[in-house]
């Protein structure tokens, strides 16, 4: 037996060696592909249908600022008096009246989309840089829809609501969104 190992082991040692490293390299290939199919799946379900959104409620945005013209908004984020105030003053056939009224009511329902989406995968984002854009737009889609549904169900806005109320659009989570969605491609090995 002593003789058969000697014999042997010249082949038998580089052999388990060639067998033990195949399996770590399979090991290795199997979890560089599951880390790969979870950064897909970020990807996928979270970071383009977000970007998505984002675009749509940019164009509804610019809908709604085209539709109170009148008032030069920015941005809605300011004293919701003015709108209500203006939409209160048109008379009930014109449609700016009502249709702004139903995409700032679109523009929620997107928004609160986008914070699903960003709830669910949060513990999954990449960059700390998209991650603090998040708890920005959050904060801010949140925040912004109170006001709104004060606004709706209450008919007016006390005077108190003469500043800022809700924070406003993060300027930062767009670029952020890029730079995340370039980062969990790179990652993807796309």
């Amino acid at each position: 037996m002593l003789n058969f190992v000697r014999d042997w082991s010249p082949i038998l040692v580089p052999l388990l060696g060639l067998l033990a490293g195949t399996g770590w390299l399979q090991y290795y290939l199997n979890q560089r592909r599951s880390q790969r199919e979870k950064f897909r799946t970020l990807l996928e379900d979270f970071l383009l249908p977000f970007e998505g959104t984002l675009k749509i409620t940019r164009q509804n945005l610019d809908k709604i600022r085209h539709d109170l013209a009148p008032l030069a908004l920015v941005e809605l984020e300011g004293d919701p008096r003015i709108i209500q105030q203006f939409l209160d003053s048109l008379p009930n056939e014109d449609p700016r009246k009502h249709v702004s009224k139903a995409r700032i009511e679109w523009l929620q329902a997107e928004n609160r989309r986008s914070v699903d989406l960003i709830e669910r995968f949060y513990g999954r984002i990449v960059l700390r840089e998209f991650k603090a854009a998040c708890d920005k737009f959050v904060l801010h889609a949140k925040e912004w829809e109170l006001v709104w549904k004060a606004l709706i169900a209450s008919g007016t806005v006390p005077s108190s609501f003469s500043t800022r109320y809700a924070p406003k659009f993060p300027d930062e989570l767009e670029e952020a969104l890029h730079n995340e969605i370039a980062e969990v491609r790179r990652r993807t090995g796309q």
